[in-house]
């Protein structure tokens, strides 16, 4: 609600030609859109900002701005948005003197205001279409071709001006009479102009309407001059000098810029805010990160350091255990290298024992041996008692 409030606080003072005002507003409710993240109205105060610069006759900053709220508007497929932006860049060209690119726009924007029944937006493109006939009567150097062109001006100005009666639009219905009476002075029809051109005086005052009231007493300065009239064009003029200035000063232009340059340093400042949050909130994260990575580090560590002690522990239980039975071992081969000495005593205890009893039995055959008579001796007697 206050965006919108801010919006047509902009409006009034964009009709009222105090365009400063008309832009600190419109800038205020784009910053607005911006940090609530509302595209429709992010595009439409770009729009409305563009507009401001147009009717300063900053054609460059004004294409820029609509070109803005195009790109977005074609995003979010506002159809009544995108016909909007179109009328106003071909305004825009139309200035400028590019009338081809001019009409192209214009056109655009009508065929998707008749897709959508936009009667007031079909008044303002049978407005616009009717301007660019008219520059290009401008152009014309065939009498009979400018007057056509003139013809065909005034016939879209009609169908526009009919629209916007229907709608009680009494800003469109203002520019539209200015614009009947301008090219009714070109085709020399005065009476008829004068009548449009003072309706407009009329109803451009009564709704404070100054940048329409600039061009209109322009026209009626060019009426006069084109009747004789030069006292009254000389007023008229002078008029149309005051509402010219009143509109575009010095003054105003500085206004004009600082509001831009107020917008653009809020702006970067809210970019560099936001750059420095995420930032903070990048090395926060980094630093959590950190942490995290530490205490898995940490746990990695702890966990590794326990199982070096588990399996410290269960290598110094194997060693201990390994220790017992190899001093076991060791008990055991003495035992055994001791059995063994003892085995071998024994042996050589016996084989002593056998060694004596067989040097006994040796030395007692020996006696035998002596004793007995040998069997030479035992053959001889035999063969002897055979004999006998």
């Amino acid at each position: 609600g206050i965006i919108g409030c801010y919006n047509n606080i902009a409006n009034v003072y964009s009709d009222q030609g105090n365009y400063p005002e008309a832009l600190k507003n419109y800038f205020t409710s784009l910053k607005m859109n911006e940090e609530d993240g509302n595209k429709k109205g992010e595009a439409m105060a770009y729009n409305n900002i563009g507009a401001v610069y147009y009717n300063q006759g900053n054609y460059a900053d004004a294409l820029k701005k609509y070109s803005d709220g195009l790109k977005i508007r074609i995003a979010l497929g506002d159809k009544t948005g995108i016909a909007t932006t179109y009328s106003n860049i071909g305004s825009v060209y139309s200035d400028l003197g590019n009338l081809i690119e001019a009409l192209k726009n214009h056109e655009l924007a009508l065929k998707i205001r008749e897709e959508i029944g936009d009667k007031a937006g079909i008044g303002d493109s049978y407005n616009n279409i009717g301007l660019i006939n008219y520059n290009q009567a401008s152009k014309e150097k065939n009498i009979e071709t400018c007057k056509n062109k003139i013809e065909q001006s005034l016939e879209n100005y009609f169908s526009a001006l009919k629209m916007r009666e229907a709608i009680g639009d009494k800003t469109g219905i203002a520019g539209s009479c200015y614009n009947i009476g301008n090219a009714f002075i070109r085709i020399n029809k005065f009476a008829q102009a004068e009548v449009y051109l003072l309706n407009a005086i009329r109803l451009s005052t009564e709704i404070g309407y100054k940048q329409n009231l600039k061009g209109t007493y322009k026209a009626l300065s060019d009426l006069d001059s084109a009747k004789g009239n030069y006292k009254g064009a000389y007023e008229y003029h002078k008029l149309h000098i005051a509402y010219r200035d009143s509109l575009d000063n010095e003054e105003t232009r500085k206004k004009t810029i600082q509001s831009q340059m107020t917008f653009d340093f809020e702006k970067k400042e809210a970019i560099g805010a936001a750059e420095h949050k995420k930032e903070l909130e990048n090395q926060e994260a980094l630093a959590d990160e950190k942490s995290r990575k530490q205490k898995v580090i940490i746990v990695f560590v702890v966990f590794g350091l326990l199982l070096v002690l588990t399996f410290s522990g269960f290598i110094f239980r194997s060693l201990r255990i390994t220790r017992k039975q190899k001093h076991i071992i060791e008990l055991q081969k003495n035992v055994v290298e001791q059995q063994k000495q003892e085995v071998e005593l024994q042996k050589n205890i016996v084989e002593e024992h056998q060694k004596e009893i067989i040097d006994s039995i040796t030395y007692a055959r020996r006696i035998q041996r002596s004793l007995l008579p040998t069997e030479k001796y035992i053959e001889k007697n035999m063969n002897r008692l055979r004999k006998i």
